[in-house]
């Protein structure tokens, strides 16, 4: 009988010409994420535990079939090999249930990477909260400029990460209420962010996403607007949509036109506006 073999991270030379060294050492990464106890191979407990932090709920009876179905070796557990092998049918197209879900883990990884870069160095003024089961919503809480009428201010932004990110801008939305001409006030008093999926290049991260808000923040862009407001479908959606009154694209048209002929009255207002809604806790610089 062969002794059983020690390495726990064990890959067969057929399965390592698939993959360069780089895509197996991020494989490794994710399949110790998962394998939280760090035995070699993740179990029922740890596939639920993890599929929960991204929103994801299955009955322990269909997870027990998943882990099944790459379990080669009946050990009741997926273990390192077996997860290669599964990463390599699903790059030939081949795909399970179980190897979809981690390619959409694979991305919530490279999430969760970037949060935890923005921990280890701190973007200042800023403090990032994930939401506790998933991964992919953030709140992000930008404190405003010192020299900025948003100064004191402490603005909170919902961000969320689609399945096609970085390659599309995440969504991104505006929770406190603001007078800002980049940011348009909708009925709810939150703001869309619109603008900023013009700027959004893949090669870009969350970091740059929140050091582009904190710069519009200190100077609003006017020319950012222009798309939206001269596009005939822009002008039909924003003309069907109220607020105090009046349409979204004529308050964001006012909040615009304020800015260019009376910019003291547009700082005037932008401060009371901070002053009444976003006078709260405001994060660490």
């Amino acid at each position: 009988m062969a002794a059983a073999r020690t390495d726990l991270y064990y890959v067969p030379e057929s399965l390592k010409r698939e993959f360069s060294t780089h895509e197996l050492a991020e494989f490794l990464d994710q399949f110790k994420a998962f394998d939280t106890s760090g035995d070699g191979g993740i179990d029922v407990n740890e596939l639920s535990t993890m599929m929960a932090s991204m929103n994801v709920h299955m009955e322990r009876t269909e997870l027990l079939q998943l882990i099944a179905a790459v379990d080669e070796n009946n050990s009741g557990q997926i273990e390192f090999t077996e997860f290669v092998r599964m990463m390599s049918n699903l790059r030939r197209g081949k795909a399970n249930k179980l190897g979809r879900f981690m390619q959409l883990a694979k991305q919530a990884f490279e999430i969760r990477r970037e949060f935890t870069a923005t921990v280890t160095t701190p973007i200042p003024g800023c403090v990032i909260e994930p939401f506790p089961k998933d991964m992919r919503q953030w709140h992000v809480h930008i404190a405003g400029p010192e020299t900025s009428p948003y100064a004191g201010g402490r603005f909170t932004f919902h961000f969320e990460f689609g399945h096609e990110y970085p390659y599309e801008a995440p969504s991104v939305r505006l929770l406190t209420r603001v007078y800002h001409l980049n940011f348009i006030v909708l009925v709810d008093g939150s703001a869309s962010a619109e603008c900023l999926t013009q700027l959004w290049n893949p090669d870009w991260r969350s970091r740059d996403l929140i050091e582009r808000i904190q710069a519009l923040l200190l100077a609003p862009d006017p020319a950012l607007m222009e798309p939206l407001y001269n596009s005939a479908e822009a002008r039909l959606e924003l003309q069907g949509l109220r607020y105090a009154g009046t349409t979204v694209r004529s308050f964001g048209l006012d909040c615009l036109r304020l800015f260019h002929n009376d910019y003291e009255a547009y700082c005037k207002h932008a401060r009371d506006t901070t002053a009444k809604h976003a006078m709260r806790a405001v994060p660490p610089s």
